[in-house]
């Protein structure tokens, strides 16, 4: 029976790792998003969002007992220190999360896992990876693709490339890349060239 495998799937913003991630689902991969799950574990009545009340007082939640993420984001960008409270509050219960949920894909038999983060490669996520895949688009497509569906203003958007690794680096970290600068279709098409060179070189591997 092939081994299970453990794949990251990383890319910047607005490059194209959720619609990869979907496609990756369709061809039978389990696929967690790291988002999905920041977002659950401060959802209301958790632990973790009692928490971060706790330690950052009631002017951090909405009037409907929400994390308000301006006004935590405006907290962690302004101090470090306390970027690293937060952090420590998340990260324990996003990697147990995530965690879990790579085990329930493995029992369900499916033939990988994929972790799907923005940061992936940056915060030194503790799973085994077998291996990383990494999806770039170029900087001013993604620009493009941000101005198309955020109301975002133009400072904002740069300040989300600067602050993400550049597509080289990606390149140079991943193992296998998928270029996202067409349409669906050649998306769809790379994404599956890559899922089976994954298979075949793992089985080949054993």
């Amino acid at each position: 029976m092939p081994r299970f495998l453990i794949l990251g799937l990383t890319g910047g913003i607005a490059s194209g790792k959720s619609e990869v991630g979907r496609i990756l689902t369709s061809l039978g991969a389990g696929v967690v998003d790291s988002d999905q799950v920041a977002r659950d574990v401060v959802a209301p009545g958790s632990d973790g969002l009692e928490e971060i009340r706790e330690k950052f007082g009631t002017g951090v939640l909405t009037p409907e007992g929400e994390l308000d993420r301006t006004a935590m984001r405006e907290i962690v960008f302004a101090d470090p220190a306390k970027c690293k409270i937060l952090e420590s509050i998340t990260h324990p219960r996003i990697f147990l999360n995530v965690g879990q949920k790579l085990q329930q894909f493995r029992e369900e038999g499916r033939p990988a896992g994929v972790v799907e983060a923005a940061l992936l490669m940056e915060t030194n996520a503790p799973y085994p990876f077998d291996a990383m895949i990494a999806v770039v688009a170029g900087a001013e497509t993604q620009a493009e693709r941000v101005r198309a569906r955020n109301d975002w203003p133009e400072a904002q958007i740069q300040g989300a490339l600067a602050a993400q690794l550049s597509d080289d680096e990606r390149r140079e970290r991943a193992d296998y890349i998928i270029e996202n600068f067409g349409n669906l279709d050649e998306l769809d098409t790379q994404t599956r060239a890559v899922w089976d060179r994954i298979l075949q070189d793992f089985a080949e591997a054993t």
